[in-house]
């Protein structure tokens, strides 16, 4: 009997044994895999290329309510460049952004985040009263194909000189950035005066 006894248990410690080892081996596999789709989608980016930036005129065709924005994101089409320039008049129904290109392995896609930051004094939203310094957005994108992005300045109190910032941001490290100078117009009633350019706005973008 106690050479049974001892039989049995040594049939369960291998068994026991052998489960562990299977169960270590899956989740060594597991964990490989994991650190190999993660460093995958982190090699696949590399650069961020701005083919052409500028005013643009399109037909909104959709929109998104979106936290960490001013309330909507817009989806596009029929995207048509007015002016490559990175000096645009702070206007009502100003389009402005850019046409880029991520480079990384053909046929992936990559996390990334859109930031866009407004001039110091923010955009203060009259309705809810919250005063807003960026929009923050995250999106799958595909790698090596030109895509667009854009801001429109549909209300008065989005109207604001100064640097607004396009920045592309990919796991914590940022990519990509294109600025923009926003520069003041005068009222329409005001007897059609000059255009007032913010030149120190338009230096910062050289700086």
């Amino acid at each position: 009997m106690r050479a049974d006894c001892k039989d049995t248990r040594r049939k369960r410690r291998a068994s026991f044994s052998r489960q562990a080892r299977w169960s270590v081996a899956y989740a060594a596999l597991f964990i490989v895999r994991f650190l190999s789709t993660a460093d995958a989608q982190a090699d696949s980016v590399r650069i961020l290329y701005v083919l052409e930036a500028g005013t643009y005129k399109a037909e909104t065709a959709n929109n998104v309510p979106t936290a960490g924005t001013t309330g909507l994101v817009n989806f596009v089409r029929k995207v048509e460049l007015l002016e490559r320039t990175t000096n645009v008049a702070a206007r009502r129904g100003a389009r402005f952004g850019l046409r880029y290109l991520v480079e990384g392995l053909p046929g992936t896609a990559v996390d990334i985040t859109f930031v866009l930051r407004f001039p110091p004094s923010g955009l203060r939203d009259p309705v809810t009263g919250q005063r807003h310094w960026r929009n923050t957005h995250s999106k799958s994108v595909p790698v090596g194909i030109p895509l667009y992005r854009e801001y429109q300045l549909e209300h008065d109190w989005e109207v604001v000189p100064g640097i607004w910032r396009f920045e592309f941001w990919h796991a914590g490290l940022k990519f990509g950035e294109q600025a923009f100078c926003l520069y003041s117009v005068p009222d329409s009633n005001d007897g059609g005066g000059s255009i007032v350019h913010d030149q120190e706005c338009a230096n910062d973008l050289v700086s």
